[in-house]
């Protein structure tokens, strides 16, 4: 349907959602998808009862504007995340900052006697520096085992080991958090001059 002043010929609203994350899209005939409020989308979206739909039909624009609105989305989430748990790319060996943090690692279990439980602690949260999950961890375990650690009070050791492996240990993989803000489109029309498409 066409809606002048409301929304042009072509035009395409998106209303996407995922597990973390929901947003109204507006595209235009360029392509481009910019989030719009609920109040404008709704707006855009309300219908005469009397209006008909156009039927299965939809114009091919229809379909890489819905492209247009997913990517803008990922963007937006990506963007958006916390630095603290968007992966890094891993480098080959890893940083300055990441091999520092394995080896105070080790330096806990030495201080610590080796017991299963911190190795368990340890281990995890080595694996955690390994694959680069999250970008502060390294330098957190630096500041909390400084190079003396083996100087420093047992309970204290085994203080900030278990703090680290609470905040870290327990939060999701980056791949479990992309997946719970992978998008779905709920609705979609494309406005064209003789009615509009529904999705």
């Amino acid at each position: 349907r066409a809606a002048p002043g409301v929304a042009a010929d072509g035009d395409t609203i998106a209303f996407m959602t995922s597990d973390v994350k929901t947003e109204f899209y507006r595209i235009r005939r360029g392509g481009r998808a910019e989030p719009l409020s609920f109040l404008a989308a709704a707006d855009i979206l309300r219908a005469d009862p009397e209006e008909k739909p156009l039927g299965a039909d939809f114009p091919e624009e229809h379909y890489k504007h819905l492209r247009a609105a997913l990517d803008r989305y990922r963007e937006d989430y990506t963007r958006d995340a916390d630095s603290s748990s968007v992966p890094k790319v891993p480098s080959t060996g890893g940083g300055r900052a990441e091999q520092t943090a394995l080896k105070r690692l080790r330096g806990v279990q030495r201080a610590l006697g080796n017991e299963a439980d911190v190795r368990r602690q340890c281990e995890l949260l080595e694996n955690c520096v390994r694959q680069g999950v999250y970008a502060r961890l390294p330098k957190e375990i630096n500041t909390a085992f400084p190079s003396d650690v083996k100087n420093r009070p047992e309970q204290q050791i085994r203080d900030a080991l278990a703090k680290l492996t609470d905040e870290y240990g327990t939060k999701r993989t980056a791949e479990e958090k992309r997946a719970d803000a992978e998008p779905r489109v709920v609705i979609s029309e494309t406005f064209i001059h003789t009615g509009h498409a529904h999705e």
